[in-house]
């Protein structure tokens, strides 16, 4: 879409929004609609939205029904600029979908239902990057058909609610009705199908543009069991289709002369060719397969002063998610006579004799019936390659049971919820290449394990309006809390962890199993005071233990002064914290085979410990912000709020450490005897010894002296304080991870070996500012009514400090981004997470009714964002220069800024009652069909397309796209209310 375009549909939204005001003007007031009454955030009964000292946005449960996202995570960004969701995930990021407020991590925002805590999913992200470590709740278990309205405080509110609340809270709050119902159907699929075509927004051709069909089958019901009692059930039945958005891989389809890369490997694995989705090997950029089926309930019996309620929910969710495509050659065995058989039917073998194909002779190629010669001779698995998929099927419940009510002018509500979620997992289509290398037998199913997380909290809240002289009442408000928290790792099965472990997931071994387990118990103090009218006054105060990191009190005051019924100011000042979660505590994933061990060590273990990192400690933050409330006229209201949220010691996952990595001498290790000429490994970093394949293979010292920062490199890659702990507290190291066919005079293995560690640990220091602009105004037009609404969000996140690592860990000065907690984007003064996220966004919406016909529209806008990227070898530059290779007019890579460039994104929806009770209605996510940007042609398709060099060239469109990569997607739905 032209900029010019883009631009006159924001400006349009933006004059509708004023034209709706001044008509309303004209034609004088209308009756205004009933306030909303707002439980979050306040201790104070009764108080509406507009009267709210912090600030406060509502989603009701019209407007969720609008929305035809596949959960409620996509709909609330869809329609609150503050909200930024995830567009896109790798492993199994991919079916736990986040979102994030004010541009902090998914941990910082609470999430309750009905006002109680709602407990985190057992997945951790251990992908990285700005979702990197989330362990939030899984929201698409919850049905939006359940929901009466949400209420979003975005603000900070630990000293009201606890942990979780430096960004603020989510209050999902259900449906009470005990009469009437629903029922709806809807299905529909993205724009774009084509098996072969122009890939948008980008030069790139020869795409694949399928998939993404999806329905959802959701019904709701109030009952009245007896007197006083009401029962509210909802079910649904949601399917996503897996969509692909993928283009051919250089590497192994030809499309011009220069490409010898795929010439060559299709000379030899000719079988590659006959895969039903050549050339588009690699399908994993896309959505999930997923089905999710959801029961919720919310039900009560009220008796006087009191009431009992429960409420609950059972969700099950099964996902299927593709991994990167294995070619030919990743999985095979050497062909001799007892392990690996010649003459199995289905058989595909390669000679390790030369072949000559068209003229040209190969180093190998497909035997084609000549003698098969074992121990030269290999057979593949997969001659057509073969893609994994990994399996998740995720269980997740939570009930609450309470008494509510009132004696003697105090109210209480004592309540008890246990929330539980597990993941099983597996891996199909795929292989254990150790195993079938060594046996020439591989299962192609394999259970990977399980996580699980549950909590169970108990509270008890009194409130007590106490008359003190004053114009109101003093509100009192206090209360405790006990929660119980669990998380655990269960192993896989053996062949998920032999070896090299199952292609695309290493399995969890019995070293990373665990059961771990804390309590918390909390207290808090909360007064509102109103001197007058016009002003109020709220403070609290809240002091929390846990039992594995000790205690810590925040406090939180909040004012709001009312100048007139048009105008108010508002602010916040408060304190908080959160804690790490048990899965950041206790995660491990830890990777050994024959050459290396590696992985995510547990924060709070042995290893990490010994490498002198501390144990988790809670993130602290100090919050401010500043507010405006207007009311011009009836029916227009605005909010303008400014923020300020100084957050330190945030968690976040470790860049990789290593202990032993590369083609290095160990210091002072001496030349062998059978290989002449090596001298002396010496202690000066400008003279370290690299490793040359000796006899056999086996790594000696060369005699030359590596130049340049070879000396840094050594000890950046070769720590020993990691070397030492790791090989002390892992007691079943391979030999061949420490020393070439286990023997210290032979020298350190030449085959790529390696001992990694990483880790959560708390990083940063992060200063975030922004300002939330909120207006909504109704108006009628005769029999018409619409609703209009504009919000925007500039949010800006800057990382202030980054903590030091261990003092026995190697510092470069010359590679300081090797050795650092966090690193900058190289060759920018600026860290990932400050510019990868949209710094304004804006939607704009008119929701029209009149009479049987109703319509919406909303115009989203997403501001630039901005990665480094690495040219690829073989970029040709503007002056001629060539990235790689040697000799004159040849470049080494530099890093380059890969933007998402600003986008506007339009929504409508249109419907029509047909009868009393039935309503269908059509509509578009994104109507015109705008893509993300796609990853740079210069300096990265073009260059693999032209010389296959790199697989990356699969993946068209960037995957940090705050609106996503798939295109427009269209719907229709039929609902019946009743």
């Amino acid at each position: 879409m032209k900029p010019v375009a883009q631009l006159s549909r924001m400006a349009l939204a933006v004059g509708m929004l004023a034209s709706g005001a001044a008509a309303v003007a004209q034609q004088g007031a209308a009756a205004e609609p009933q306030a909303d009454i707002i439980v979050t955030g306040t201790r104070t009964t009764g108080m509406q939205a507009a009267d709210s000292p912090a600030p406060i946005q509502m989603l009701g449960s019209d407007l969720l029904a609008r929305s035809a996202q596949p959960d409620l995570s996509l709909t609330l960004a869809q329609n609150l600029p503050s909200v930024q969701a995830q567009s896109f995930g790798t492993d199994l990021q991919q079916v736990n979908l986040t979102f994030r407020l004010r541009g902090l991590s998914p941990n910082h925002t609470l999430v309750l239902l009905n006002g109680k805590r709602r407990h985190g999913t057992a997945n951790v992200s251990v992908a990285g990057g700005v979702y990197g470590g989330a362990a939030a709740p899984d929201i698409s278990f919850v049905s939006s058909a359940s929901i009466d309205h949400v209420e979003v405080l975005q603000d900070g509110a630990a000293a009201q609610y606890g942990t979780d609340a430096i960004a603020g809270v989510i209050n999902i709050i259900q449906k009470k009705a005990d009469h009437g119902g629903s029922f709806s159907i809807d299905g529909g699929q993205y724009f774009d199908q084509y098996d072969d075509g122009n890939c948008p927004s980008t030069p790139a051709d020869r795409c694949m543009a399928k998939g993404g069909k999806s329905w959802s089958v959701v019904g709701n019901i109030g009952i009245a069991p007896f007197e006083g009692a009401y029962l509210n059930l909802t079910g649904e039945r949601k399917h996503r289709g897996r969509s692909v958005r993928t283009h051919y891989d250089a590497q192994y389809y030809q499309t011009g002369p220069d490409n010898a890369t795929a010439r060559n490997y299709l000379a030899i694995y000719q079988d590659l060719k006959n895969n039903p989705t050549y050339p588009f090997l690699d399908q994993r950029q896309g959505d999930p397969d997923m089905d999710i089926t959801n029961v919720m309930y919310n039900a009560g019996y009220e008796f006087g002063d009191f009431e009992i309620y429960s409420f609950g929910s059972y969700g099950h969710k099964n996902a299927s998610t593709l991994q990167v495509f294995r070619y030919p050659d990743k999985t095979y065995c050497t062909v001799n006579t007892t392990t690996c058989l010649a003459g199995v039917a289905g058989g595909y073998y390669l000679n390790a004799a030369p072949v000559t194909v068209g003229g040209v002779t190969y180093a190998a190629g497909p035997a084609s019936g000549a003698s098969i010669v074992p121990g030269t001779t290999r057979k593949l698995f997969a001659s057509q390659g073969y893609e994994p998929q990994q399996v998740t099927s995720e269980t997740d419940y939570a009930f609450t049971g309470g008494f509510r009510g009132e004696i003697g002018g105090t109210t209480f509500d004592f309540a008890s919820t246990y929330g539980r979620d597990r993941y099983d997992l597996s891996v199909k289509n795929s292989a254990n290449t150790t195993l079938y290398n060594r046996s020439g037998f591989t299962p192609t199913s394999i259970y990977i394990g399980r996580l699980k997380a549950s909590q169970w909290s108990n509270t008890l809240d009194l409130t007590h309006e106490l008359d003190v002289g004053l114009d109101n009442p003093v509100t009192i408000a206090a209360g405790v809390e006990y929660r119980h928290e669990t998380y655990g790792i269960g192993a896989g099965d053996p062949l998920s962890y032999y070896g090299s472990g199952a292609e695309s997931f290493f399995g969890w071994s019995p070293r990373d199993a665990s059961n771990n387990s804390r309590n918390n118990f909390s207290q808090y103090l909360d007064i509102s005071i109103k001197p007058t009218d016009k002003w109020l006054v709220d403070g609290a105060v809240r002091h929390e233990h846990y039992s594995d990191f000790g205690n810590t009190t925040v406090f939180k005051l909040t004012s709001r002064y009312d100048f007139s019924d048009a105008i108010a100011i508002r602010g916040t000042v408060s304190t908080g914290f959160r804690a790490p979660t048990l899965a950041e505590e206790f995660y491990s994933g830890i990777n050994v085979s024959t050459n290396y061990l590696a992985g995510i060590f547990p924060a709070n273990g042995s290893v990490i410990e010994g490498l002198g990192f501390p144990n988790l400690k809670p993130e602290k933050s100090t919050n401010f912000s500043l507010g405006l409330v207007l009311h011009p006229f009836d029916r227009l209201s605005i909010t303008i709020d400014a923020y300020m949220i100084k957050l330190r010691d945030r968690i976040t996952l470790s860049p990789t450490f290593y202990g032993y990595r590369g083609a290095y001498c160990p210091p002072g290790q001496p030349g062998q005897a059978n290989n002449p000429g090596t001298v002396a490994q010496t202690s000066n970093p400008n003279d370290v010894r690299t490793l040359a394949a000796g006899p056999g293979g086996v790594g000696r010292c060369t005699n030359v002296a590596a130049p340049g920062t070879a000396g840094d490199s050594y000890y950046i890659y070769n720590q020993q304080t990691i070397y030492n702990v790791m090989t002390a507290a892992v007691s079943d190291i391979p030999a061949a991870v420490l020393y070439l066919n286990s023997n210290p005079a032979d020298g350190r293995n030449t085959a790529g070996g390696y001992l990694s560690v990483q880790t959560f640990a708390n990083a940063l220091s992060v200063h975030t500012k922004g300002i939330d602009f909120q207006a909504n105004y109704s108006s009628n037009f005769g029999s018409a009514r619409v609703n209009w609404n504009l919000s925007m969000n500039y949010n800006k996140n800057k990382i202030k400090k980054v903590n030091p690592l261990p003092a026995g860990f190697y510092t470069s000065t010359l590679q300081p981004n090797l050795t650092t907690l966090y690193p900058t984007d190289v060759g920018f003064d600026s860290y990932p997470g400050e510019h990868d996220s949209p710094r304004f966004r804006a939607t704009a919406g008119a929701n029209l009714t009149w009479g049987k016909f109703a319509a919406g529209v909303r115009e989203n806008y997403y501001g630039s964002t901005w990665t480094s990227a690495t040219q690829s070898n073989g970029a040709i530059l503007d002056n001629g220069n060539i990235v790689g290779g040697t000799g004159p007019g040849h470049v080494a890579p530099t890093i380059y800024k890969q933007y998402i460039k600003s986008a506007f994104i339009t929504d409508i929806d249109i419907s029509y009652q047909l009868t009393q009770f039935l309503r269908l209605t059509v509509g578009a996510n994104n109507v015109f069909n705008h893509y993300s940007n796609a990853v740079s042609w210069q300096f990265n398709q073009e260059p693999k397309e032209r010389l296959g060099n790199g697989g990356t060239a699969a993946m068209p469109y960037q995957t940090g796209s705050p609106y996503g990569y798939n295109g427009g997607y269209y719907y229709a739905r039929a609902s019946v209310k009743f």
